[in-house]
């Protein structure tokens, strides 16, 4: 499966379509912000700063720098957003061509395969030794419309030819022909697909809650959304989306609402 390793997709996702606008508020990172993490690394040559701005914010900037004899370089920068605990169980570390930042692929209830971006993938798991942990999980979406079908309409398979047996059991007088399309309804379900690159996802899901933020001037939208539920065990996270990016002013709780995330985790920090 292909890594997307850039981050204009999330930033576009959270307001910043305007580079010169991401690009002053880089600068004020830079400034402003709060350093929550100072690695050594390749034998003590090397040394990775973690700097986040605005502090204490539901929604930051975090900057990656790299410290050497050669002076600083902006390796990465990229959004970080709150998330929903869940437990979950590693099954890989992928890290990116940079060596710094990285996804993980784990499972969920030992059902469901789940791939994430980590924001703090040094920091947090490149020598992770606990295979089964909580992670707090969010997403942050291009896009978000209303769910299309509500219901699926079956006329033929296993699940049919149960039902019109049974129909014509207490029905004597009735052939196949009096017997109808079954029609399920799709009102609330939880559906979570992969696509070609890991850590990117279709959904469909209901809303939970909704709240509107305000990032760096951009208002954002945060549903919290169930993603899977296998075996009656509920992967719960917000999902985040710049207001101008959801198609439909009506979006309430109980709506159920579809488009591609792109999933993202964290340990212990604390927004």
């Amino acid at each position: 499966m292909k890594q997307d390793e850039t981050h204009g997709w999330a930033w576009n996702a959270v307001g910043f379509e305007n580079t010169e606008y991401l690009m002053e508020n880089i600068q004020k990172s830079v400034q402003n912000g709060s350093l929550i993490e100072n690695m050594i690394v390749d034998d003590n040559t090397q040394k990775i700063f973690y700097i986040v701005y605005p502090e204490k914010s539901t929604i930051q900037i975090c900057l990656l720098i790299k410290s050497d004899d050669d002076g600083n370089n902006l390796e990465s920068f990229y959004p970080i957003v709150e998330g929903i605990e869940n437990e979950i169980a590693i099954k890989e570390n992928i890290k990116w061509e940079n060596d710094l930042e990285g996804e993980i692929i784990a499972d969920f209830n030992d059902t469901v395969e789940i791939s994430f971006f980590s924001p703090f993938f040094l920091k947090e798991f490149n020598n992770l030794k606990c295979k089964n942990i909580n992670v707090f999980l969010a997403g942050i979406a291009d896009s978000i419309s209303i769910a299309d079908d509500t219901e699926t309409i079956i006329s033929e398979g296993p699940f049919y030819e149960i039902q019109l047996n049974e129909f014509l059991s207490k029905n004597p007088g009735k052939t196949r022909d009096d017997f109808k399309p079954i029609r399920i309804s799709m009102k609330g379900a939880s559906i979570l697909l992969s696509t070609e690159y890991s850590s990117y996802f279709t959904f469909r899901g209901e809303i939970q809650s909704i709240e509107t933020l305000e990032f760096l001037n951009n208002e954002i939208l945060r549903f919290k959304v169930c993603l899977v539920k296998p075996d009656d065990k509920e992967l719960n996270i917000y999902i985040y989306v710049s207001k101008n990016r959801v198609k439909h002013n009506e979006l309430k709780i109980g709506t159920d609402i579809q488009g591609v995330v792109m999933l993202r985790g964290y340990i212990d920090y604390k927004i």
